[in-house]
């Protein structure tokens, strides 16, 4: 459910555009996949920037549920990707597009 959920899609979606990591992890089994084997489904190994990025949605994406299960908020795929980009900690994984 952490990858397959229909509420989260839009957030994981918007998270791995955001650390262009999209093209990369196209669908939720090829996120699922590198998230359990550290591996792409071609078998090469996931780069470390990368698994950083991705443990750095599943962390916003985890705070933020347990928000909607403790406190008893609705998700908010808005608020989790408002926490990605301002919050400094996963913020500064940000790729830049500047050259």
């Amino acid at each position: 459910m952490i990858v397959d959920c229909p509420r989260k899609r839009p957030f994981w979606l918007d998270a791995l555009s955001t650390y262009q990591l999209l093209g990369k992890f196209p669908t939720q089994a090829s996120i699922w996949h590198a998230l359990v084997q550290l591996r792409y489904t071609n078998g090469t190994t996931v780069p470390i920037p990368d698994l950083i990025r991705l443990g750095c949605i599943l962390a916003v994406l985890w705070r933020h549920h347990w928000r909607c299960v403790i406190d008893d908020d609705f998700w908010s795929s808005e608020a989790a990707l408002n926490t990605l980009l301002s919050d400094p900690l996963y913020s500064s994984f940000i790729p830049s597009t500047s050259t």
